[in-house]
């Protein structure tokens, strides 16, 4: 084990990644399927990350990031 510094932090994997993630969940329980005569809950994975990135990083907290999930999300 390297006693190196931090990788630094990449925008892709903080940002991209849990926001494409995110959006493709939306997608998948926003089909209407019923799985014995009960519906798939709501979607709103788009506020995991919104709230990870203002808790655990805000100097990099992503607003049009966070604009674009929300208006996916209407």
């Amino acid at each position: 084990m390297s006693l190196s510094a931090a990788r630094p932090l990449d925008p892709w994997r903080w940002l991209g990644f849990p926001m494409l993630q995110c959006l493709g969940w939306t997608l998948l329980f926003g089909i209407p399927l019923r799985v014995f005569t009960l519906q798939l809950p709501e979607p709103v994975f788009c506020m995991v990350p919104a709230f990870a990135w203002a808790v655990i990083r805000p100097s990099i907290m992503a607003p049009f990031g966070v604009l674009l999930m929300g208006l996916f999300l209407d």
